[in-house]
């Protein structure tokens, strides 16, 4: 290993359930997207301490510092993002990638556990967004199926789930917006935010039933479901909408967004042989970036 280099990286995330409801006590359901990463490097520098390079935004130089309790890397060093699969703004995890490679990098020498890890990183990612599950976190750390409360979560390597196909209809968002908005619904009606609090628990656990019996129609469905409790939040876009109805339409299981909302990306569930209708489908709807996730897939 060269010594005056260094990297570390991590994965991309994807929620299949729960997002803005986790955050009020609600279970949630996430994967890795392991195919998708992010990688930090790092240079020997004469000089001292540790600092972005080429200098960064104000965030990045809050979460780096942040971070120094965890260094374990002596002298003066140079970091970089070197390159990066994950899409900044749409609700695949970028900001938890980045906080878990962080720790990663830092921690060389004395490696965290992927439990310290992700509680680690929970509180770095708190400089991205007003309020952090620990979700995104947490399923980066582990590369793995999570599911659970905050500070409850579970990892589950071993979970079946039918092939995925991903989707962006366009659009930047700001999870702290997002969040911001769904807060501002449960403010204006709390005893209807509470109905579909209930609603998006008994869905996540449905979902996880129903992928733990590989019953894809099952699961499909609660996509749907869950989709519509985002729509009511106020979290979707019609790009979304559009497009989760056009995956239906050519036979989807089920699509719905995943992450903040807002904009972002979204996913379908399907079966092999519908795999053509449907990219053709949220093509014709103005769906881009369409990759289809099968890590994992038996």
């Amino acid at each position: 290993m060269n010594p005056t280099v260094r990297e570390a990286e991590a994965c991309a995330k994807l929620i299949l359930l729960g997002e803005h409801f986790v955050l009020h006590g609600a279970p949630a359901l996430a994967i890795a997207l392991p195919s998708l990463r992010l990688r930090l490097r790092a240079e020997a520098s004469s000089e001292p301490g540790l600092r972005w390079y080429p200098q960064l935004d104000a965030l990045l130089q809050q979460t780096l510092q942040q971070a120094l309790p965890y260094n374990t890397l002596t002298g003066g060093w140079r970091l970089q993002v070197a390159q990066s699969q994950i899409p900044q703004g749409m609700g695949l995890g970028s900001s938890a990638a980045l906080c878990v490679a962080l720790l990663r990098l830092l921690s060389a020498n004395a490696p965290m556990p992927p439990a310290l890890l992700a509680a680690q990183a929970r509180e770095l990612e708190h400089q991205f967004h007003a309020q952090s599950s620990g979700l995104d976190p947490m399923t980066v750390a582990f590369e793995a199926p999570v599911h659970g409360k905050t500070d409850e979560f579970q990892a589950l390597p071993e979970l079946w789930r039918p092939a995925l196909l991903l989707f962006s209809a366009g659009g930047v968002r700001h999870s702290a917006h997002a969040v911001a908005r769904s807060s501002a619904f449960r403010s204006a009606q709390p005893q209807r935010f509470e109905a579909l609090l209930l609603s998006a628990s008994k869905n996540c656990a449905s979902a996880l039933q129903a992928l733990r019996a590989r019953d894809a129609q099952c699961f499909g469905k609660l996509l749907d479901a869950q989709h519509a409790l985002l729509q009511e939040l106020g979290v979707s876009t019609p790009g979304l909408d559009r497009c989760c109805a056009a995956a239906r339409s050519a036979g989807a299981l089920g699509a719905k967004l995943s992450g903040a909302g807002c904009g972002g990306y979204g996913f379908a569930a399907c079966e092999a042989k519908q795999r053509p209708q449907l990219e053709q489908a949220l093509r014709a709807a103005g769906a881009t970036a369409l990759s289809w996730i099968d890590e994992g897939f038996t």
